[in-house]
Order: C-alpha cells, then structure tokens, then sequence
C-alpha cells in the first residue's frame, strides 16, 4: 500500500504578483497526476474566489475595492510603513522595530489536515455554487500545457466541442474536485 501524501499550500511572499505554491507532499506514492490537476483546478478557481468574496463583502455594506487576496507584493510595503506610523514614539525610538515582516512558514506544519479538506470542499462548494447562480456555469476547463494555463467556466459539456486540442483540456464540476481532495489523503 502506498503512504498517504499531506496537501498543502505555500504562499510566495517573494513573488510579484504573490501566488500560493499547492503542494501534495509525499514520497513513493502513484497520485502524481492527481496532485497536477488539483493544482491547475484550484489556481482557475483563485479568481473566482476572489470575486466571491468581494461579492460578500458588498451585500454586507463593507467598503472594499479588492478582497483580502493580494494580486501582488507592491502595496506591501507601503501597509508595512502605515502602520509603523501608528506605533508610539517610544517603539519607533529603536530602529530595529521599524518594517517587520515575518516568515510564516512554520504555520503550515500545524495545520490539521482533516480541518484544511473540509474547509477547502465548502470553498469549492461555494464557488461552483455562486459560479451557477451568476452565470449558470456548471463546469470548470482548464488547459495546462508546458507553455499555457487557460481556464474557462462552462454552462454544459456540451461547450467543450468549441474547443480546439481537446486532449489537453480537463473539464470538472465540484463533486470531482471533492472526491480527488478525498483520494489525496
């Protein structure tokens, strides 16, 4: 029998625009294939849960011109210098305490695993969900080649006859994404 892969997200602060790294970490194990296009299927949903939660966001009557998802790193230092700003005179006193910033990386060795799927199957839930309610789109394509990454929300697979190269495009509704999160563990 083959160990059990851990899955996992890392986000990369360093990148401009920031981007999460998913990673299905294991040694020995045979599920290569389903950890690449889990990774492909959640990078297409991204935006879309970005959009979600904005949408949120304003039927609450909450402000926002973008979701707590950073798109990229250039506003980061300018948050960092607002709120050293903030701080007191006898903080700013010793320079040492000015534009902190912090590895988190530690985090992601804590996280229960059993907690993480089942928050990430409500999350594919809601998107598949709002994806219906606002454009009536059921599917998610997505093409993944060496020197691509497209994606395209579908109404019925009826659509994916419009489509050129039909063998490097993968078409699925939530209910895959969920039992491949399930296989993963």
């Amino acid at each position: 029998m083959w160990p059990s892969p851990v899955f996992c997200a890392v986000w990369k602060f360093h990148k401009n625009p920031i981007k999460p790294r998913f990673i299905y970490a294991a040694s020995s194990t045979s599920p290569t294939d389903v950890s690449k296009s889990l990774c492909s299927f959640f990078k297409a949903t991204f935006p879309t849960v970005n959009d979600l939660w904005i949408s949120k966001l304003k039927k609450a009557d909450v402000p926002c011109d973008s979701s707590w998802i950073l798109n990229d790193s250039t506003g980061v230092v300018e948050v960092i210098n607002n709120l050293n700003r903030l701080r007191s005179e006898i903080d700013i006193a010793s320079p040492l305490l000015l534009s902190q910033s912090f590895d988190f990386s530690a985090l992601y060795t804590k996280i229960d695993l059993v907690d993480l799927k089942a928050r990430i199957r409500v999350l594919i839930n809601k998107v598949f969900h709002w994806m219906l309610e606002l454009h009536r789109c059921k599917f998610l394509m997505v093409q993944k080649t060496a020197l691509n990454f497209r994606f395209l929300w579908l109404k019925n697979k009826a659509e994916i006859n419009l489509f050129e190269n039909l063998h490097s495009f993968k078409v699925v509704e939530a209910s895959d994404l969920i039992s491949w999160l399930e296989i993963s563990y």
